[in-house]
């Protein structure tokens, strides 16, 4: 039969070898928690940043340049039945509107 003892100065040993190691919590941290403490962005503000940039890079080419001329091509067809699909204009709009941007 195996038996464990534990003296105290064994176990504080132990703690201060692992000075790096700190237990705040024993739960575990959501997402948000976890992007507030690491500071970075999370992906869909990630996501939104790269759409806005890549809206402003669009909307400062010259006029006869392809990605522009694609961005503001109305194809005439007609939308299926049901809930719309968000076009890309739609998501970049909602974009500006969430970072208090007007597009």
């Amino acid at each position: 039969m195996l038996q464990l003892t534990s003296s105290p100065g064994r176990q504080t040993d132990w703690l201060d070898s692992r000075t790096s190691l700190t237990i705040l919590e024993k739960r575990i941290l959501t997402k948000k928690e976890i992007y507030a403490r690491v500071k970075k962005p999370t992906i869909i503000e990630t996501i939104r940043l790269n759409r806005l940039h890549w809206f402003g890079h669009v909307q400062r080419v010259e006029e006869n340049r392809i990605p522009k001329r694609a961005l503001y091509m109305n194809l005439g067809t007609k939308r299926l039945r049901g809930r719309p699909r968000n076009r890309w204009q739609d998501e970049v709009r909602e974009d500006g509107r969430v970072e208090g941007k007007s597009v």
